[in-house]
């Protein structure tokens, strides 16, 4: 048996070496914090494990507007919406006549000729019965939401009132016509009172009401 096993082994670590020297390298290697972070305490034993820590708890973020980035690079192609205008960044417009649609990247170009111009719309709805397709993923995620969230039914202000077919168009009985007919025991009602002067006029000139009563309405 090794006569120098690792101190270790209660961490798992089953190494033993036959020198002392040897022991020393698998301490200093293996379970000696050699790497530590620049931005907190953390200490690590592999290059890899301290670079995953800066990656996941430290990911680098712009000065300006405090936006954290996945990746260095991303970072710096960020960095280029503080140092110029949204109008310079459009550098890729659209050579659709008659469109002058500009773009900051070529992938939005090539989308907004697919959608608007081409009229492609690659993300179909899979409710059952639906079909419905779009042309923006987060449009047919909207429209899927709809399928799972009905709207309530709207609730009709307005009170139908049943009028039968001779009321409504004699213009008696409770049809909301509001102008009455002022010869007693006539149930006709009107909507202005230009009609019910051609009533008076036509329907009571037998009754001699005189053509004051009917220019007076």
């Amino acid at each position: 048996m090794p006569a120098y096993p690792c101190p270790h082994a209660d961490e798992g670590c089953q190494a033993a070496f036959p020198i002392q020297a040897k022991l020393r390298q698998h301490l200093k290697k293996r379970h000696t914090l050699r790497y530590f972070c620049d931005e907190c305490d953390a200490g690590f034993i592999l290059l890899l494990d301290m670079q995953r820590h800066k990656r996941d708890d430290h990911p680098p973020r712009c000065f300006t507007c405090g936006l954290e980035c996945a990746t260095k690079d991303v970072l710096l192609k960020h960095l280029e919406i503080h140092k110029t205008s949204l109008d310079q960044r459009k550098r890729f417009p659209c050579d659709v006549e008659g469109c002058g649609k500009r773009y900051t990247t070529a992938y939005a170009l090539k989308t907004h000729v697919n959608t608007v111009h081409d009229k492609v719309k690659p993300y179909v709805c899979e409710w059952e019965g639906c079909g419905r397709s779009f042309g923006f993923k987060k449009v047919l995620d909207r429209h899927v939401w709809t399928h799972t969230n009905p709207a309530p039914p709207r609730e009709r202000k307005r009170v139908i009132k049943e009028v039968g077919l001779i009321d409504g168009i004699v213009g008696t009985g409770d049809t909301g016509r509001d102008i009455a007919c002022q010869v007693q025991g006539c149930d006709y009602k009107f909507t202005r009172n230009y009609d019910l002067k051609r009533h008076l006029a036509s329907m009571h000139k037998d009754l001699g009401l005189g053509l004051e009563l009917v220019d007076a309405v």
